[in-house]
């Protein structure tokens, strides 16, 4: 590292700091940024969200910078933070957020840092005119999956460095239930983690778990997650006969219990980035079906710790999920094989090397490029 870590200054770029994947890896680069006593700072777009009470109990200070509707507004007060502070970099949390973190650090004369999280390109189609900009200007880009950084590189004019900084979990708190669950008789529960929303895909969840009930009766499931489509699933649900068996719990602060009680978790998503479910259930000791999306397929070793599977294929699903459910010394050894992968590549403990990587990075780059790392300290 060229610089000693404990002399950083870096403020976060966050849209929003609600119980999202991007806003979990926020804190716990937090955790461990605050861990080697390097100062950073969170300017958000939102305010009054879950993780803000959870950033400001490390002592991080937070500045609501979306008071007004209007970008350029927002802008504006974002530089005039930056300028204040002079860290050395500016850190975009979110792709929306990438042009934030460029104007405001080189209107500072520091480093700008974006995101292309989810698959690197779809996340930006979303932004309109501020599509390419948002890509392309950033001086580096942290990319959270080998698919984004695959497709960042071969779209056409992007040029830049790019740093793969992969999602971690903590693997101290998310831990295997101890002993069997001896109170639940012979019943399986198949767990299904997310937003409620139509790229989740819940809607094939419920397909397949009617299709494997007709094998494996005792199966039960319970969806932890809420959003606009709820209603439309609980119809599905009774619609396919299923209702008694399935359990809509909305949305959680801490899912840990649920793993723990879950036999196996399925993710039927017609896309994703790289899924924090997936870690936070094979930490528990849970195998896991999946789609072949993001980077499900680098977490999950199919046969080994799991079953990838393509997306909406509710025949191939269901068919996973009574296996898992038919043979539980698969389940068992899946489940530690899953709970060893997540230890030795995606742990918390990992973070620390790949943040200093980031910033020796950027501060090679900045250098190069005549921002060197200035602060008001």
């Amino acid at each position: 590292m060229q610089v000693d870590p404990a002399q950083l200054r870096i403020c976060f770029i966050a849209g929003t700091l609600g119980r999202g994947g991007a806003e979990r890896q926020l804190f716990y680069m937090l955790q461990v940024l605050t861990g080697l006593n390097a100062q950073c700072r969170v300017l958000s777009l939102t305010k009054g969200e879950p993780y803000e009470a959870k950033i400001a109990e490390l002592g991080i200070p937070i500045t609501w910078v979306g008071a007004s509707p209007s970008r350029l507004r927002r802008l504006l007060r974002i530089a005039r933070e930056v300028k204040q502070w002079r860290p050395h970099f500016v850190q975009s949390v979110h792709s929306y957020t990438n042009l934030y973190a460029v104007l405001a650090a080189r209107c500072a004369g520091c480093m700008d840092i974006g995101a292309a999280r989810s698959d690197g390109i779809r996340e930006f189609t979303g932004l309109g005119l501020l599509s390419g900009p948002s890509l392309r200007w950033p001086t580096i880009l942290a990319v959270n999956s080998r698919q984004a950084a695959e497709m960042v590189r071969t779209a056409r004019g992007i040029n830049k460095p790019l740093y793969f900084l992969p999602n971690v979990v903590d693997t101290d708190h998310f831990v295997p239930r101890l002993g069997a669950p001896s109170a639940r008789c012979n019943t399986l529960l198949v767990l299904c983690v997310g937003t409620l929303k139509s790229e989740k895909r819940q809607d094939v969840f419920l397909y397949a778990l009617a299709r494997a009930k007709t094998f494996i009766p005792t199966l039960r499931a319970s969806l932890v997650g809420d959003g606009p489509l709820r209603g439309a699933l609980e119809k599905l649900a009774r619609d396919l006969g299923i209702e008694d068996a399935v359990e809509f719990m909305g949305t959680l602060d801490d899912v840990k219990s649920v793993y723990q009680r879950g036999d196996m978790l399925v993710l039927t998503s017609d896309y994703e980035g790289a899924p924090n479910v997936i870690l936070e259930a094979m930490a528990c000791g849970l195998p896991v079906v999946s789609t072949r999306v993001g980077a499900a397929s680098d977490f999950i070793v199919d046969g080994e710790t799991g079953f990838l599977t393509d997306a909406r294929d509710v025949e191939a699903i269901a068919d996973r999920i009574v296996r898992l459910a038919s043979e539980p010394e698969l389940r068992r050894q899946m489940g530690s094989a899953a709970r060893a992968r997540v230890e030795a590549q995606y742990s918390l403990s990992l973070l620390r090397d790949n943040l200093l990587g980031l910033y020796d990075l950027a501060y090679q780059v900045g250098y190069l490029r005549g921002r060197g790392l200035r602060s008001g300290s």
